[in-house]
């Protein structure tokens, strides 16, 4: 980025800002150009100004309350967008940005000068070597006031030029040199000639002081010109400064209704939609920040935003969260249904149906637990001898479900696992010594095809003991 120019479009209101820039980029390694410092004595300012713009790969826009309303700054942007060229914005306070920039990644330098930077670094994309560089020198660069009162004063003439035209500067008339022998006394020649002719000898004036006071008249013709709009104002230049130092949405409708093909008739509606179009923003950020289908619902019907861009994406939401609200309600419907028929049932097998059930919400699984704890035996056993992660030996299980990961029929069962029975076996109610109690036998069976959930599992060497609810 260091070999690509950046040419500084501003208002001169903003010279102490720009040059602090301008020196601080300078500095770090990039090429810009700013007519302040880079227009040489004796070039005509607008070939140098079009040059540069011509061959600048970026144009930096200073956006601030007068650099938005110069005639100047826009036709700048306007040339740099059309050809092609990078435009950056640089955010220097609130003003309303015109339409062609909004879209822009910009850099934001209202009230937090290091973001400015930072958010600047970003936006034209600087290579790490210049940015590094740009990050160290604004801290110790500062630009003289003689330094700012020069700029300025140099950016006055240029935009003063610019409001005249483009006219050809003033031919330098060299005086002729005469010949030598006319040189020595030329009163005294034309004395001698009126003689001859009998005249009055008539004395040669110097023309300098006319030449002079062409000159003044000119400067103040031009300083006239140029702040005519400033001396001479009119109602509508009055009503429009009125208009700015409100800076609401009202007081500019009440502008264009006034001067609606006015000078600033343009301005005062760009105002206007400029506003509304932060309002409709803000109002949206604000929903975004909690999206729920009220929230969706009062932008959507919110009669006071003249612009709504999101009113679209608002209905969709809407659309979507009503239709999920449907399903859930019929979910619930379905779910409750389910846990009515395994209540009815109010046994293991019907509870556990439900509890396995992946069709429905689930919603009363913990409830279905319970009530298998209630209407169950509790009971241990021996399940078979493992090898690897399987049982292969006496198995009295298969696993039937598992509430997560992948399992094989043969698997070891493990805790909160639904296995079914392989065959009519007898339970104990207790474990102790790495083997069921014998003398603790429950006096039924769990039997063969029936399901059962375990509660825990043991494995002690290859043997492998579960303790189960049937």
């Amino acid at each position: 980025m260091s070999t690509e120019t950046i040419f500084f479009s501003y208002s001169r209101d903003d010279s102490e800002f720009v040059l602090n820039l301008a020196k601080n980029l300078r500095i770090a390694g990039a090429s810009i150009w700013l007519d302040q410092l880079d227009i040489k004595p004796g070039s005509r300012w607008d070939s140098s100004i079009e040059k540069a713009l011509k061959s600048s790969n970026t144009l930096l826009v200073i956006l601030s309350k007068t650099s938005v309303g110069s005639t100047n700054v826009l036709d700048e942007v306007s040339f740099a967008l059309e050809e092609k060229k990078k435009v950056v914005p640089v955010l220097l306070e609130e003003c309303d940005i015109p339409f062609r920039l909004r879209r822009l990644q910009y850099a934001d330098f209202i009230g937090d000068h290091k973001k400015g930077i930072t958010t600047l670094i970003q936006a034209l994309e600087l290579d790490q070597n210049v940015a590094s560089k740009l990050a160290d020198v604004t801290t110790d660069i500062s630009v003289s006031k003689e330094e700012i009162e020069e700029g300025k004063r140099i950016k006055r003439e240029l935009d003063a030029k610019k409001k005249q035209g483009n006219e050809k500067p003033e031919e330098k008339v060299e005086p002729v040199e005469e010949k030598k022998e006319n040189q020595a006394k030329p009163e005294k020649l034309q004395e001698d000639n009126n003689k001859d002719n009998d005249l009055p000898v008539k004395k040669s004036k110097s023309k300098a002081p006319i030449f002079i006071l062409i000159g003044i008249v000119a400067v103040a013709a031009a300083a006239l010109y140029y702040f005519k709009d400033d001396i001479f104002k009119n109602q509508e230049q009055i009503d429009w400064d009125l208009a700015n130092a409100k800076d609401e949405i009202a007081a500019y409708q009440d502008f264009h209704k006034l001067y609606t093909t006015g000078k600033y008739s343009q301005s005062a509606k760009d105002s206007i939609d400029n506003k509304n179009n932060r309002e409709d923003d803000k109002a949206w950020l604000s929903v975004m920040e909690n999206p729920t289908l009220e929230n969706y619902t009062v932008y959507r019907d919110n009669e006071n935003l003249e612009v709504q861009k999101y009113k679209e994406r608002a209905q969709d939401s809407i659309n979507i969260m009503t239709s999920r609200a449907e399903q859930m309600a019929g979910d619930t419907d379905k779910d409750n249904l389910a846990f009515k028929v395994a209540t009815d049932g109010n046994s293991v097998t019907s509870y556990l149906g439900y509890y396995s059930n992946q069709d429905v919400l689930g919603n009363h699984k913990a409830e279905a637990l319970e009530k298998i704890d209630e209407v169950g035996t509790l009971g241990w056993l021996y399940a078979g001898t493992a090898s690897g992660n399987e049982v292969t030996q006496k198995r009295v299980f298969e696993v039937k479900w598992r509430r997560d990961g992948e399992f094989t029929k043969k698997g070891i069962p493990k805790e909160g696992d639904i296995v079914k029975s392989l065959k009519s076996v007898y339970t104990y109610r207790s474990f102790s010594n790495n083997s069921v109690n014998n003398a603790t036998r429950n006096p039924t069976t769990i039997k063969s095809g029936k399901d059962a959930f375990v509660k825990d599992a043991v494995q002690v060497g290859g043997a492998v003991f579960v303790q189960i609810r049937y």
